[in-house]
């Protein structure tokens, strides 16, 4: 499948910059990419499946043949004691049964078009899913050290790990393109999660 055949919703600019330079560095090309509602904390699961779910039809009835929502899991580990994978099953499964009454795509085929990769826990923990790769960057601190990250708050890590303060939409942007994806799959499930789902989407 081709990246323009493909949508990824982000919740704001931050991570759309980032994955742009990535994609464009990696596969000479990018995905289409759209916001979801806002940071994705701020609305429930249903709130989230119904203000998105027009889009995707929107999306589904152009040339579109995959979509991906990346919310960030952010405090809803804590507050409503959800993994990553359980908040994405919850998310998909809400979106498939809002868009499938609204239309006449059976679930069945949306169930195999539209994908959920939420980060664990915002989009900073994918940033240090490889320390070493973002170290060629003369911003982070030699010294830091590789840890399992999913989880802990990211942007705080990457914060502590930086020789100045972070700044989201200039940093992101300029650390993300040299996170070694193979790396970060290693140290991170839910980068894991969204990089397979890619390479699985592109080897159709």
């Amino acid at each position: 499948m081709e990246l323009s055949k493909i949508v990824i919703y982000v919740d704001g600019p931050t991570e759309e910059g980032a994955l742009k330079v990535k994609f464009c560095k990696e596969y000479y090309n990018n995905p289409e990419f759209r916001y979801g509602p806002g940071n994705g904390v701020n609305y429930s699961v249903e709130g989230y499946a119904k203000n998105v779910a027009p889009k995707i039809i929107f999306n589904l009835n152009s040339n579109i043949q995959a979509v991906i929502l990346i919310p960030d899991l952010e405090k809803r580990e804590k507050k409503d004691g959800i993994s990553f994978k359980r908040f994405a099953e919850k998310i998909k499964k809400t979106i498939v049964s809002v868009i499938s009454e609204k239309c006449s795509f059976t679930e069945e085929y949306l169930n195999n078009v539209i994908y959920v990769c939420p980060s664990d826990i915002m989009f900073e923990n994918w940033i240090i899913s490889d320390v070493e790769g973002i170290k060629s960057n003369s911003l982070i601190k030699n010294d830091c050290m590789q840890m399992y990250y999913d989880g802990k708050n990211g942007s705080c890590v990457l914060k502590n790990i930086m020789k100045e303060k972070y700044k989201k939409t200039v940093h992101a942007q300029a650390l993300y393109k040299y996170v070694n994806s193979e790396v970060g799959m290693k140290y991170s499930p839910s980068y894991s999660n969204f990089i397979s789902t890619i390479y699985e989407l592109i080897s159709k």
